[in-house]
């Protein structure tokens, strides 16, 4: 099933561009899929897996607003797990340059989590017709938000530039990162709230 759905796919996004390049011509041959077809690929299966998780959490919940903390919750932890994954991987990415040129290796994360950050900042722009829809007025915590968006930053770098030696040695480090990253986001409460929790384990929660 899982091959059937690829070539589905894959012949969604290839067929434009196959038809583009003369592949209407009889006898032609299909190209292999490349690197980017197959991340576009996995981005189709995760766009129409989240929807149904998103389904699921969101059944019978009282609290209307709470499709807008999942929306936040989720930005927030793609921008940690994006910066930390490509800061883990900026040594071996980059590791030809490396070897030619000698300049600072942290200004490889650096840039990665900057872009991050600035990318992150610009998703919280769908919050703002959200808390109008809601009828939510803006408070002094709102004042939070940028310095909570550097905190996670900081962290992200700092985790990514000690596991970034790790990764040169063992480059398995990177896929287990993978891993983890996208576990932690169902783990820690990013789609869920610490109310939705059992009461004898919210006091483990809050601490």
């Amino acid at each position: 099933a899982g091959a059937t759905g690829e070539r589905f796919a894959w012949g969604l996004w290839g067929a434009p561009r196959v038809m583009g390049e003369g592949g209407g011509e009889a006898g032609g041959t299909r190209p292999s899929p490349s690197e980017e077809d197959r991340k576009r690929v996995d981005g189709l299966r995760a766009a129409l897996g989240t929807p149904n998780v998103l389904f699921v959490i969101l059944a019978g919940h009282h609290d209307r607003r709470h499709v807008l903390w999942i929306v936040l919750g989720v930005i927030i932890w793609q921008f940690f797990a994006k910066a930390l994954t490509t800061t883990v991987t900026c040594l071996t990415r980059h590791e030809s340059l490396i070897k030619q040129v000698y300049f600072p290796r942290e200004l490889f994360a650096l840039t990665n989590v900057g872009s991050q950050l600035i990318f992150a900042a610009l998703s919280f722009v769908i919050a703002i017709p959200a808390m109008i829809y809601f009828r939510m007025v803006p408070s002094l915590y709102l004042l939070m938000v940028p310095l909570g968006l550097i905190l996670t930053a900081l962290l992200a770098l700092g985790s990514g530039l000690m596991l970034a030696c790790l990764n040169v040695v063992n480059r398995d480090v990177e896929h287990v990162l993978k891993f983890v990253t996208k576990a932690g986001m169902f783990v820690s409460p990013v789609l869920w709230t610490i109310d939705m929790a059992p009461k004898n384990r919210a006091g483990m929660l809050h601490y």
